[in-house]
């Protein structure tokens, strides 16, 4: 999730094991969610603890069973990590308060106890006592939600959705052996909760809109006389095919996603919608031009190549970095939801539509524009 990590060797997985998790890890994430995820952080393997914690900003400590071992690890934690840094206890074996006394600064020590596979389980219990500065609780909790995680205050009323969904998931998880069929099902389940925004299925849907950075608003747009980027994200394992390509339906839902970008872009908000107006798709032309599999980092720019009248025409070019994989032709032509009937589109979409197909006059026609299947 972008952070940079230390990990005490002597304690953790070994790299083979550390590979194969966080493989797993990507594929199921870049699965779960419908935006650009962060670009990952470093993993550095440590010998020594001192170096491990030295300048950390949180520390994930699994104590051992033994209250005694586990007092004295967080103790030797506390002196060797910044006093800024939040120890977060990820087991539940302890009472969080006999974890705290055994160091100077008890209110940076606090429970953050989630479920396997942590990946895929959003919920995260969070206990604090009374040595906990509530700006320490408030700092846990912003950092956990910035994972993608699901922070409980065991202190506040706790969301009953969050939990009986979460608990639904464990069981299925308890049931199925580790790997890659299991977080194949586990993300349909919560791929399926993301659809109806319930329980943790809301937490998804809340991630996505903090992390979504393709523009909404003409004013977001960096440089409205280039093609205005509308997509990205990474291709979900359940979007391959047999060949082990991304399906032909998802280049369609891919760029069916950019084209309804574009109309927010151009005022076609779902208020707009809403008041009776909209619109529909009369013609779409896709050309396949490279390959793209799984845990692809795919990138639409679209190109408005007239935005007159009723029409909208779109071209769309479908990017993995500066490898061109496909493209899309749209044309679309605005409606009354009334009568169902084309109709020109009110000012709130007529003008900044106009302005963007007036900025993007100027660039070349896109190669492959106006084709259609040609025979050989």
């Amino acid at each position: 999730m972008g952070w940079d990590v230390a990990v005490l060797a002597e304690e953790g997985p070994t790299s083979a094991q550390w590979g194969d998790l966080l493989a797993r890890a990507g594929r199921a994430l870049s699965s779960l969610s419908d935006v650009e995820q962060p670009r990952p952080g470093h993993r550095s393997p440590q010998q020594d603890l001192a170096a491990t914690v030295a300048g950390a900003d949180w520390v994930t400590v699994c104590p051992p069973s033994d209250l005694p071992a586990a007092r004295d690890l967080i103790a030797r934690i506390a002196v060797r990590c910044p006093p800024t840094a939040i120890i977060a206890i990820a087991s539940a074996d302890h009472d969080i308060a006999a974890l705290q006394s055994a160091t100077a600064a008890p209110g940076q020590v606090i429970g953050a106890v989630g479920c396997a596979p942590i990946y895929l389980m959003p919920l995260v219990a969070v206990t604090q006592s009374p040595a906990n500065p509530a700006s320490v609780v408030a700092d846990a909790i912003e950092t956990l939600g910035s994972l993608g995680m699901a922070p409980v205050d065991q202190v506040a009323s706790p969301d009953t959705a969050l939990i009986e969904t979460q608990r639904a998931l464990c069981m299925v998880a308890d049931n199925m052996p580790e790997g890659d069929a299991r977080d194949r099902l586990l993300v349909t389940l919560l791929r399926g909760l993301k659809t109806c925004n319930h329980g943790v299925g809301g937490v998804l849907t809340a991630l996505d809109l903090a992390r979504d950075r393709v523009p909404r608003t003409i004013a977001n747009v960096d440089d409205l006389a280039r093609p205005v980027t509308t997509y990205a994200r990474a291709v979900p394992l359940d979007w391959t095919d047999y060949n082990g390509h991304m399906t032909e339906a998802r280049y369609l839902h891919a760029f069916g996603e950019a084209t309804d970008r574009m109309m927010i872009l151009v005022g076609c908000t779902p208020g707009y919608v809403a008041a009776g107006h909209s619109f529909f798709t009369a013609e779409t032309h896709i050309r396949h031009l490279g390959e793209v599999v799984e845990g692809t980092c795919i990138r639409i720019d679209t190109q408005v190549l007239s935005g007159q009248g009723k029409k909208m025409h779109l071209f769309h070019r479908m990017w993995a970095g500066d490898r061109l994989l496909a493209t899309g032709e749209h044309m679309l032509i605005h409606v009354s939801l009334t009568t169902r009937s084309a109709c020109a589109p009110g000012e709130a979409v007529a003008i900044p539509l106009a302005r963007i197909a007036a900025a993007h006059a100027g660039l070349p026609m896109p190669d492959g524009a106006g084709r259609a299947v040609g025979r050989k």
